[in-house]
């Protein structure tokens, strides 16, 4: 058998919840995919369970269809209905005649969304 070496790279990542998790946060995840995201979640689920405070959160998400590529909608529909996220929009682009995207959905609550970044925090 012969060895192979695969070069590795760790990149040290800025991208993570805020300290005082009473700060709200919008996530937003235009068919990019949900995986940072489902660690947010996840952290929050966790402070959550230990008696901890949390601020509103949305999470924006996007794919095609959604019987084909919504493979969180257990988990998502979880998390909201536990409070751990307060608003999930999905957008399925190919679910209908007109197409539906994120950013739709986020022109539809935008005055939400102005809020929660206005809020201190």
């Amino acid at each position: 058998m012969s060895s192979h070496l695969i070069p590795v790279f760790l990149r040290r990542s800025e991208m993570r919840l805020p300290r005082n998790p009473l700060i709200p946060i919008i996530m937003i995840g235009p068919g990019t995919g949900l995986a940072p995201f489902r660690g947010f979640l996840q952290e929050r689920s966790f402070i959550k369970s230990k008696g901890g405070r949390l601020g509103e959160a949305m999470l924006f998400f996007g794919c095609r269809h959604r019987s084909q590529d919504f493979l969180f909608s257990n988990e998502l529909t979880q998390a909201l209905a536990t409070g751990v996220i307060t608003d999930l929009q999905c957008a399925f682009s190919r679910d209908q005649p007109s197409k539906v995207y994120v950013q739709h959905k986020m022109l539809e609550l935008s005055a939400k969304i102005w809020r929660l970044m206005s809020s201190e925090g």
